[in-house]
């Protein structure tokens, strides 16, 4: 069997394996930052210039069996080349520092501190260390590879001596063979040899590891089935063919590990030899340099992120001399990276910021310090600006500070927002004046105040009375305008002492400090005056406003911000009753304002009936009232509230007020249409072929919202529109009755009716009757209760029946309580009636109990009572 020839013979001349030869840029380095990564670096590392180390890291001198210090101290890198290649790696120093062409990388052998010889591999590159040109080396290990390498080719020179002599001993050769192999498996480099096919003639046990293949399923492969076709095309098939003609390539390649991530392989190829000196293949050489290239990356990331970025980062050393600076910084002074190197902080600063703030702070940051500082500046153009300075200590390998990393940001923006949100946490956008989170801290302190002392302070709440006139005449904005000039006509008449805020809307709070009740309420008459003798011009207009004001003693017996509020809230709404612009001082024995906490405690009771839907629907009948009358029958609905045990029924007059005082009125009436519109639906025998009839509030006509609701509520159910009819009152309609013209306008066009309640007790009521579009008319229950006893009440009824027939709407008697009546409503031609002789409400869904007070005779004289 022939021996495979592995390898040449060790070539004599070493300088066979260096690179072509190339001239050398300089490249500038940071010599700290490089000292910092560098004596962490695996890779041995050297600076050296004319003989004399600059810098060796301790992987360089454990390379050559020293220790750093011994090699600072007088070894140099001559000392440490082997006599037969000093001569040549002195002419590639010389080369390189004149900037002739020279190699790059090459091997060599050094001397060990024992005495053995080792080989070298490195990679050398000019460098600008500290002003001047030096000479940084990485070495690699290749000792072990060149001597397995010469190993193996000793071994295959006695192959072949071997297979020349004694061709016939073919165990002899296998063995042989097979030592070989071994020595070839234990390389820690890959090796291959490939043949002219481009299969796989041998790997040994690295090459096979790393790809994770057994030998009898790469050996006889194609390269392209391993590397895939884009790395064998690029890179691996060219310099095989190189090989086949007899050439040495090198290359490397990034591949993908199996199991997960990637590494950079240097290749060398080499022609395979039969002993007959034909070319029958090519030997591969892989080694990992991954971590070198790690090191070239993180140095060159590093170098980009600091000269990238925006902020001006330095190193300061404790001499007060830039150690290293970035473009942003050097362009902010009007110079270079180069220029500013070594130089004093103090030229680029000067000596009176330098000894006022620059020294101190840097003087902390060397004992350990981390520093960070805002002040104002000014930047390259003149400007002020907000400078963020951060220090922190530059510490060596060793845990020693030798200077101080200074980092400075432009945060004026950043710091204009903040001022910006730390205002609009404060104060009102519109008046300048705090607002309600602000102004209830402050009351807190007071409260917390006044109760460790003798004092007494005094809240005020202000409402603008008739203001929503300047805003429905001309407009928001015009609103807007009058409110600042009100924040300023109040401002001008305070204490230093005293604070305003604006609550919302129209409604402003004040905190009178050391104030009794006496002469806060004189104060806030003043206030009220001044207001009123005050006038708003806008657009040929003129505007005069008052102010009801409540107020509250904020003493020893004050319990919080919020209950202080309430308090002078409620002495404001008693203000407003008792005939607005005026002052009320809250008093709890007050009976309108006891009135006031038992609507707030009721709204809360309302909402939480809302949330577990604790609400139910009676119905009381509207009979026709004449025989020949062929009118369907109406069912007119009516809320009751259930209490939080189930078992009590709360009629409305329990609960409307609180609604209408606090807003709730149209959630109740979207909760009684939805749930009505569900009825009809449904099988409900209160309500079978009847039609219906629904409350609504002044609050449900005025919001746009609610004609949207019911449109989509009536479409989504598929019910006819033309049950339902709609009561309105007077007052409700007269609170915007231009909307309430469009809402009844749009809903009759769909089919819904609408019926004028409590007719005949407004002094308007016939002229609204002129716009308003309605299809019944509810005669109030006043004038039907003494029909048949008061010859008035018996005329006006008997006008309203004939002025209705005129104008072709239909009549309904409200308030029917006796047959005497009902007789003279029926003799008087009326068409509907409704009251406890015809009907008592009932519930529409079975399972509630009706309350007593339903089952009885009992007069409804208000539309509030009949919800």
């Amino acid at each position: 069997m022939r021996a495979l020839n592995f390898a040449p013979p060790l070539p004599t001349d070493v300088e066979s394996t260096d690179d072509t030869l190339a001239p050398h840029p300089t490249t500038s380095v940071d010599v700290e930052l490089f000292r910092e990564m560098a004596d962490k670096c695996p890779l041995g590392l050297l600076v050296h210039r004319k003989y004399e180390p600059l810098y060796v890291n301790a992987a360089w001198a454990t390379l050559f069996g020293y220790t750093v210090d011994e090699m600072m101290a007088g070894v140099t890198f001559f000392d440490l080349a082997h006599d037969a290649d000093r001569d040549r790696l002195k002419k590639y120093r010389d080369d390189r520092l004149n900037g002739q062409e020279s190699p790059n990388r090459y091997r060599f052998r050094g001397l060990h501190k024992d005495g053995r010889t080792i080989w070298l591999e490195q990679f050398v590159k000019v460098i600008d260390w500290q002003g001047q040109k030096a000479i940084m080396i990485v070495t690699v290990d290749v000792d072990q590879y060149e001597r397995q390498s010469a190993q193996l080719r000793r071994q295959q020179q006695i192959l072949e001596q071997e297979a020349l002599l004694r061709s016939e001993e073919l165990s002899e050769s296998a063995r042989e063979l097979h030592v070989n192999q071994s020595i070839i498996d234990q390389m820690s480099e890959l090796m291959s040899v490939i043949g002219t096919d481009y299969r796989f003639r041998l790997a040994n046990q690295a090459y096979l590891n790393f790809f994770g293949r057994r030998e009898e399923e790469l050996l006889g492969q194609h390269v392209q089935s391993l590397l895939g076709k884009t790395l064998f095309e690029t890179y691996t098939k060219p310099a095989l063919e190189r090989s086949f003609r007899g050439y040495r390539e090198q290359f490397e390649k990034i591949l993908d590990v199996p199991g997960g991530g990637r590494c950079h392989i240097e290749c060398v190829t080499e022609p395979f030899r039969e002993p007959n000196g034909a070319i029958s293949g090519a030997i591969c050489y892989q080694r990992d340099v991954t971590a070198i290239r790690m090191v070239e990356e993180q140095s060159r990331l590093f170098g980009a992120v600091i000269e990238q970025s925006a902020d001006r980062v330095s190193v300061i050393d404790r001499n007060y001399r830039f150690r290293m600076t970035n473009k942003a910084n050097s362009d902010f002074h009007g110079s270079s990276v180069r220029e500013m190197i070594g130089r004093h902080l103090v030229d680029f600063v000067g000596e009176g910021y330098f000894r006022r703030f620059s020294k101190p702070a840097l003087d902390r940051c060397f004992r350990g310090e981390d520093i960070r500082f805002r002040r104002p500046n000014r930047d390259q153009h003149g400007a002020v600006v907000t400078i963020e300075i951060s220090l922190e200590p530059f510490r060596e390998t060793d845990g020693k500070i030798t200077g101080a990393i200074a980092r400075l940001r432009d945060v004026s923006e950043a710091q204009a927002m903040s001022e910006r949100l730390a205002y609009q946490a404060r104060y009102d956008q519109l008046t300048g004046l705090l607002n309600r989170q602000a102004f209830e801290r402050i009351l807190e302190k007071s409260i917390a105040d006044v109760s460790s002392c003798d004092r007494t302070d005094v809240l005020c709440f202000i409402d603008l009375d008739q203001f929503k006139i300047v805003n429905d005449t001309v407009g928001h904005l015009a609103g807007d305008i009058f409110l600042k000039q009100v924040a300023e006509i109040f401002s001008s008449r305070l204490h230093n002492d005293d604070v305003l805020a604006r609550f919302g809307g129209d409604e402003f709070l004040l905190l009178l400090r050391k104030c009794s009740l006496r002469r806060a309420e004189r104060a806030c008459e003043r206030l009220i005056a001044a207001l009123t003798e005050y006038r708003f011009f806008h657009e040929g207009l003129v505007f005069r406003v008052g102010a009801s004001i409540g107020i509250t003693a904020v003493n020893r017996q004050a319990t919080s911000a919020g209950d202080m509020m309430v308090q002078a809230d409620l002495a404001c709404y008693a203000a407003k009753d008792n005939g607005r612009n005026q002052v009320q001082i809250f008093k709890k024995r007050d009976a309108f304002i006891r009135r006031r906490q038992d609507d707030m405690y009721q709204a809360g009771k309302i909402r939480a009936a809302l949330d577990e839907d604790r609400f139910a629907l009676f119905g009381q009948i509207i009979a026709p009232a004449q025989p020949d009358n062929n009118a369907v029958g109406h069912i007119e609905i009516l809320l009751r509230q259930i209490d939080s045990g189930g078992t009590k029924i709360i009629r409305p007059d329990g609960f409307i007020p609180a609604a209408e005082r606090y807003g709730l009125m149209a959630e109740l009436d979207r909760w009684v249409i939805q749930e009505t519109v569900d009825c009809l639906t449904q099988p409900c025998e209160a309500l079978l072929n009847r039609n219906v009839s629904i409350n609504l509030s002044g609050i449900t006509l005025s919001d746009e919202t609610s004609l949207d609701f019911i449109r989509k509520t009536l479409t989504e159910s598929g019910l006819s529109p033309e049950r339902i009819s709609f009561e309105i009152t007077e007052t409700a309609a007269i609170q915007n009755l231009a909307k309430t013209e469009v809402f009844m306008d749009e809903l009759r066009d769909w089919g819904c009716r609408f019926a004028l309640d409590d007719f005949g007790s407004g002094l308007s009521s016939l002229n609204y009757l002129k716009r308003l579009p309605v299809d019944y008319l509810k005669i109030d229950g006043s004038f039907i209760r003494e029909l048949a006893t008061d010859p008035t009440s018996h005329a006006m009824v008997k006008a309203i029946i004939q002025m209705a027939k005129d104008l072709e709407i239909m009549t309904v008697a409200e308030g029917v309580e006796s047959l005497m009546v009902l007789n003279v409503l029926k003799a008087l031609g009326i068409d509907y009636v409704q009251g406890y002789a015809i009907g008592s409400p009932t519930p529409v869904k079975r399972g509630i109990a009706s309350g007593r007070r339903d089952n009885r005779h009992h007069r409804l004289t208000t539309s509030s009572q009949r919800r």
